[in-house]
């Protein structure tokens, strides 16, 4: 890899550093940065379990899958990545549905 040199100076070469969220490194990082995004999206799962369960399916479309899928335009889509995240949307959505059911059935 060729350095960039910069009015100011040379730069350093590193591994891997953040930008704007997304995780760039020399190996292209897509499964690093997919595990981040997965953390950061159970978290935000995880908060709206206090929620009004009508709103749920909402709230994981319009927060929850916002934060997944964040900066993943520059990811490197493979089959494994693919299932991870449908693996993830998944599990969620049949949490919520599970939900709803029980509060469904309650008199």
């Amino acid at each position: 890899m060729q350095a960039v040199t910069l009015v100011s100076g040379s730069n350093d070469e590193v591994e891997k550093f953040t930008y704007l969220g997304n995780l760039v490194s020399a190996t292209g990082g897509t499964d690093q940065d997919v595990q981040i995004r997965l953390v950061i999206a159970w978290s935000s799962f995880s908060a709206m379990e206090s929620k009004h369960h009508q709103k749920k399916k909402n709230i994981f479309n319009s927060d929850v899958k916002v934060v997944l899928l964040y900066a993943s335009k520059s990811w490197n889509v493979t089959q494994r990545v693919t299932c991870k995240i449908q693996g993830f949307i998944d599990k969620c959505l049949g949490r919520v549905v599970t939900t709803l059911a029980r509060h469904n059935q309650q008199p």
